[in-house]
Protein backbone atom coordinates (compact mmCIF):
# COMPACT_ATOMS: atom_id res chain seq x y z
CA UNK A 1 0.00 0.00 0.00
CA UNK A 2 1.63 3.29 -1.09
CA UNK A 3 2.15 6.04 1.46
CA UNK A 4 1.56 9.75 0.94
CA UNK A 5 2.63 12.67 3.08
CA UNK A 6 0.47 15.72 2.40
CA UNK A 7 1.82 19.12 3.44
CA UNK A 8 -0.47 22.14 3.40
CA UNK A 9 -1.05 24.97 5.85
CA UNK A 10 -4.81 25.08 5.14
CA UNK A 11 -6.26 22.81 7.86
CA UNK A 12 -9.50 22.04 6.00
CA UNK A 13 -7.77 21.06 2.77
CA UNK A 14 -5.13 19.06 4.62
CA UNK A 15 -7.62 16.97 6.59
CA UNK A 16 -9.82 16.46 3.50
CA UNK A 17 -6.89 15.19 1.45
CA UNK A 18 -5.62 12.90 4.20
CA UNK A 19 -9.09 11.36 4.59
CA UNK A 20 -9.66 11.08 0.84
CA UNK A 21 -6.40 9.20 0.26
CA UNK A 22 -7.01 6.95 3.26
CA UNK A 23 -10.42 6.10 1.80
CA UNK A 24 -8.69 5.20 -1.49
CA UNK A 25 -6.44 2.72 0.32
CA UNK A 26 -3.28 4.78 0.71
CA UNK A 27 -1.42 5.21 3.98
CA UNK A 28 -1.78 8.95 4.31
CA UNK A 29 -0.51 11.45 6.83
CA UNK A 30 -0.60 15.21 6.98
CA UNK A 31 1.70 18.00 8.09
CA UNK A 32 0.82 21.67 8.30
CA UNK A 33 4.38 22.93 7.77
CA UNK A 34 7.68 21.89 6.29
CA UNK A 35 9.12 21.50 9.80
CA UNK A 36 6.36 19.00 10.66
CA UNK A 37 6.98 17.14 7.41
CA UNK A 38 10.72 16.90 8.05
CA UNK A 39 9.99 15.58 11.52
CA UNK A 40 7.41 13.07 10.23
CA UNK A 41 9.89 11.63 7.72
CA UNK A 42 12.89 11.62 10.01
CA UNK A 43 13.19 7.83 10.17
CA UNK A 44 11.27 6.44 7.20
CA UNK A 45 10.31 7.73 3.78
CA UNK A 46 6.93 7.90 2.14
CA UNK A 47 6.29 7.04 -1.50
CA UNK A 48 4.83 10.41 -2.51
CA UNK A 49 5.24 13.90 -1.08
CA UNK A 50 2.27 16.09 -2.00
CA UNK A 51 3.19 19.58 -0.87
CA UNK A 52 1.88 23.07 -1.26
CA UNK A 53 4.45 25.40 -2.81
CA UNK A 54 3.86 28.27 -0.39
CA UNK A 55 4.35 27.15 3.20
CA UNK A 56 5.32 29.06 6.33
CA UNK A 57 9.09 28.99 6.75
CA UNK A 58 10.52 26.59 4.18
CA UNK A 59 8.72 26.51 0.83
CA UNK A 60 7.54 23.26 -0.71
CA UNK A 61 10.30 23.04 -3.32
CA UNK A 62 13.00 23.40 -0.65
CA UNK A 63 11.21 20.81 1.49
CA UNK A 64 11.28 18.40 -1.45
CA UNK A 65 15.01 19.03 -2.00
CA UNK A 66 15.81 18.37 1.65
CA UNK A 67 13.77 15.19 1.75
CA UNK A 68 15.29 13.93 -1.50
CA UNK A 69 18.76 14.30 0.02
CA UNK A 70 17.70 11.54 2.44
CA UNK A 71 15.28 9.66 0.19
CA UNK A 72 16.36 10.07 -3.47
CA UNK A 73 13.50 7.91 -4.80
CA UNK A 74 10.84 10.14 -3.23
CA UNK A 75 8.22 11.19 -5.76
CA UNK A 76 7.14 14.81 -5.45
CA UNK A 77 3.99 16.65 -6.47
CA UNK A 78 4.01 20.38 -5.81
CA UNK A 79 0.62 22.08 -5.77
CA UNK A 80 -0.08 25.79 -5.84
CA UNK A 81 -2.61 28.40 -6.75
CA UNK A 82 0.26 30.57 -7.97
CA UNK A 83 2.41 30.20 -11.05
CA UNK A 84 5.26 27.79 -10.33
CA UNK A 85 8.54 29.44 -9.38
CA UNK A 86 11.80 28.86 -11.25
CA UNK A 87 12.90 25.90 -9.09
CA UNK A 88 9.58 24.12 -9.58
CA UNK A 89 9.61 24.79 -13.33
CA UNK A 90 13.12 23.35 -13.54
CA UNK A 91 12.02 20.28 -11.59
CA UNK A 92 9.05 19.80 -13.89
CA UNK A 93 11.30 20.11 -16.95
CA UNK A 94 13.75 17.51 -15.64
CA UNK A 95 10.94 15.19 -14.57
CA UNK A 96 11.90 15.23 -10.90
CA UNK A 97 8.77 17.11 -9.79
CA UNK A 98 5.16 17.08 -10.90
CA UNK A 99 3.14 20.32 -10.63
CA UNK A 100 -0.57 20.53 -9.92
CA UNK A 101 -2.33 23.87 -10.16
CA UNK A 102 -4.95 24.70 -7.52
CA UNK A 103 -7.87 24.43 -7.57
CA UNK A 104 -8.10 20.84 -8.74
CA UNK A 105 -10.62 18.06 -8.40
CA UNK A 106 -9.94 14.75 -6.69
CA UNK A 107 -9.95 12.85 -9.98
CA UNK A 108 -7.12 15.03 -11.31
CA UNK A 109 -5.19 14.69 -8.06
CA UNK A 110 -5.63 10.91 -7.96
CA UNK A 111 -4.41 10.68 -11.57
CA UNK A 112 -1.30 12.73 -10.69
CA UNK A 113 -0.53 10.52 -7.69
CA UNK A 114 -0.92 7.35 -9.78
CA UNK A 115 1.37 8.83 -12.44
CA UNK A 116 3.93 9.81 -9.83
CA UNK A 117 3.90 6.29 -8.40
CA UNK A 118 4.51 4.87 -11.88
CA UNK A 119 7.53 7.16 -12.36
CA UNK A 120 10.78 5.51 -11.40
Amino acid sequence: MPSILIVDDEPGLLSSLVMAFAAEGYRSAGASSAAEALDALRDAPCDVLLTDLVLPGIHGNELAERLRERWPALRVIVMSGYAPDVAVRQGVLTGSVRFLEKPFDMETLAREVRAALQDS
